[in-house]
């Protein structure tokens, strides 16, 4: 098996970068309601618009469209801090339209899966380790949890979050200190972008 690093590429394994490896985990609040109601501490879904203003109240009425939403800090977050897991619809067959189209890469199973019948994993590893991609589908807001409020980085400058494969997950990690009240804007890591041809 050949262990390559989903945010530099580099031979080890992802969760041990050295580049974000001491950052802390941030998960999810549990919840039914997910994109507006898993938002961590420490974050706030916010309307765009009321943003721009400076107006930075929480927005609670549902938009149709992540695009009009953004997510701002309502605390500090060092470099390193991972956000995630992002949740969202899978399918078998590519999401036509989205801004920031995410994949799941089929994997060699990691070591610690030799030897294990796959019929006793559950059927999304199943998919992922059979060697088809899942395509995840970050429209609906009901199905897919707070990260589809993130906006995309429109610069490098201003790109505070990586994007990136780990395992069966998609995962977001801070690329720098991210101060009270910037906003949260992700790009793909060097690796992913590579293989999702962006």
């Amino acid at each position: 098996m050949i262990l390559v690093c989903s945010i530099c590429g580099a031979s080890h394994y992802t969760q041990n970068c050295p580049d974000f490896a001491k950052g802390d985990h941030i998960k999810d609040k549990p919840s039914l309601n997910l994109s507006r109601s898993s938002v961590p501490n420490g974050l706030l879904i916010m309307d765009s618009g009321v943003v721009a203003t400076g107006d930075v109240t929480p927005t609670t009425t549902p938009s149709p469209s992540s695009s009009s939403t953004c997510v701002v800090t309502s605390q500090k977050f060092a470099k390193g801090t991972r956000f995630g897991p992002l949740l969202a619809q899978k399918s078998y067959t590519p999401v036509k339209g989205l801004p920031f189209p995410l994949v799941l890469f089929a994997n060699t199973p990691p070591s610690y899966y030799y030897g294990t019948d796959l019929l006793m994993l559950d059927f999304e590893l199943q998919t992922l380790l059979s060697g088809r991609n899942v395509y995840l589908d970050t429209r609906n807001e009901s199905k897919c949890n707070w990260m589809i409020h993130v906006s995309l980085a429109r610069f490098s400058n201003e790109q505070n979050l990586i994007c990136y494969q780990e395992n069966d997950e998609i995962y977001y990690t801070a690329i720098k200190d991210i101060e009270l009240g910037d906003i949260l804007r992700v790009w793909y890591s060097r690796s992913y972008a590579a293989k999702i041809g962006a």
